[in-house]
């Protein structure tokens, strides 16, 4: 229901915090399918000196999505270097971030979004 997802949104922007280097046992995976099982995850961008933030979990078709707002900080330091780290649960797993243009996709979000599908990588 739409107050359970504005109740996320809300706690999402409380939690859009800098962060250490997230910390958790690192594991290397070939899909993100598993995702769904969870309602956030915590993603970290810019390696060299690590941001984090908690983003709402969406997959479609077994892909691994997250949306951010034009100017948000965490989205430009996407475009300066993809490699991501994204903790579900308890486990911190390496990915990439490739922004989506493919309208079948980008017509699932919010209109104004910056779409990125998570691939995985290795550790």
């Amino acid at each position: 229901d739409h107050r359970d997802l504005h109740r996320v949104d809300r706690r999402q922007r409380q939690m859009c915090i800098r962060d250490r280097e997230m910390t958790g046992p690192e594991r290397s995976v070939d899909t993100f399918d598993f995702a769904s099982q969870f309602t956030l995850l915590r993603l970290e961008t810019r390696p060299n000196n690590p941001y984090a933030v908690n983003l709402r979990v969406t997959v479609i078709e077994g892909e691994l999505y997250v949306d951010s707002a034009t100017g948000r900080r965490w989205g430009k330091f996407l475009a300066d270097d993809p490699n991501v780290r994204i903790r579900l649960g308890k486990t911190v797993y390496p990915a990439r971030a490739v922004q989506i243009l493919d309208k079948d996709i980008v017509e699932r979000f919010p209109q104004g979004r910056h779409i990125y599908r998570m691939e995985p990588r290795s550790l």
